[in-house]
């Protein structure tokens, strides 16, 4: 399989683009800041690595959004609070999974760019 189709399916599942692992989890919505068998960092060493994970999450609800805009188009029958409030409730929970899975597909791509360097192995801290 190739290797870059590889690293997006891992990051698909929650897993570690380079090795595998799945990502250590803080709760539902947080991931670790770091893999716990290859010691890689999810932001790493960037001021500004959310933005890449960011327009991932921002363009995949947008896509919910247009679905569900056909859904509404759709089932005009359905009483209008009731489609408004479903479609709320269907983007708000869609982007709230979506987010650690944004997160994990930006890191994948990123490795695709620039590929791990021993920085990216190290506590931002030291």
């Amino acid at each position: 399989m190739n290797r870059r189709l590889r690293q997006g399916l891992r990051a698909l599942a929650l897993r570690c683009p380079l090795c595998g692992a799945p990502w250590p989890r803080r709760g539902r919505l947080a991931l670790a800041a770091q893999c716990g068998r290859c010691d890689l960092f999810l932001e790493r060493r960037e001021h500004d690595a959310f933005l890449g994970a960011y327009t991932i999450s921002l363009f995949a609800c947008l896509a919910v959004a247009v679905a569900v805009v056909f859904a509404n188009l759709r089932w005009l029958a359905a009483p209008a609070p009731l489609r408004y409030a479903a479609s709320v409730a269907a983007i708000a929970a869609f982007a709230l999974r979506f987010y650690p899975v944004g997160k994990m597909l930006w890191l994948a791509v990123d490795v695709q760019f620039r590929p791990p360097a021993i920085g990216d192995f190290e506590d931002p801290a030291e």
